[in-house]
């Protein structure tokens, strides 16, 4: 027998379920590729009198929303894919790194100035990753030389100071990089009026990606037998 890949029963009842979403689907796609399936982004151009900083802030902002723009598509994708194939679970543990996206895209937008913020924090995450790896005996030079290494280390050092913005409640020390900006996705979620959608897409989400109570009782189904 030949191995395929998606369930055909399970897609036939998607589609008698979600027969209107079909309708208009085809309709949904041509419009995401009109806006986003382009390599180029063509930003504003600067205004009279604006500020050097102030245009390259917006330069980013523009760019970086508009990429995160084509991951929130991409999201979109994965979980028709996988709802359509009676993944349900996992098309609802995709809505969280959609969720964050998105807000994170509004919150950039309203506030440009924190654009170079995100793209800095990568350094953050790398060094992470390089640490992990360190801390379980795994030697990564053959994928990221040392001189690359030694660069992260650098530049993290450079710019780390810039993330130790929280403080610790008990001892008033900074605590070490923890995000790119101080509003959690909750308050970036407030500030466009999506606050409602924090809880079902963000917390009860985040209990799916991860190993929780919640994630095994919501497999489990209650019965007569003992």
């Amino acid at each position: 027998m030949p191995i395929t890949f998606g369930l055909p029963r399970e897609q036939e009842d998607f589609a008698t379920r979600n027969s209107k979403f079909l309708e208009v689907l085809p309709k949904l796609t041509q419009r995401i590729n009109e806006i986003l399936a382009t390599r180029m982004v063509h930003p504003d151009p600067r205004t009279e009198g604006e500020p050097e900083e102030v245009w390259q802030n917006r330069l980013i902002a523009q760019r970086l929303v508009f990429f995160l723009g084509r991951l929130a598509a991409e999201d979109f994708m994965e979980i028709l894919l996988e709802c359509a194939n009676g993944y349900d679970m996992a098309g609802l543990k995709l809505l969280r790194p959609t969720f964050e996206g998105v807000v994170t895209s509004l919150y950039i937008t309203r506030h440009p100035d924190q654009a170079k913020a995100f793209m800095g924090y990568h350094t953050v995450h790398q060094r992470k990753f390089l640490k992990i790896a360190e801390a379980a005996g795994i030697d990564l030079s053959a994928i990221i030389p040392p001189a690359e290494q030694a660069r992260i280390e650098v530049d993290y050092l450079a710019s780390r100071g810039t993330y130790r913005m929280m403080k610790c409640p008990e001892c008033d020390a900074a605590l070490a990089d923890v995000s790119w900006t101080k509003a959690d996705p909750i308050a970036m979620a407030r500030e466009p009026g999506l606050k409602e959608l924090a809880a079902q897409c963000y917390a009860y989400t985040t209990l799916h990606i991860h190993t929780t109570p919640t994630r095994l009782i919501s497999r489990l189904e209650e019965t007569e037998d003992v």
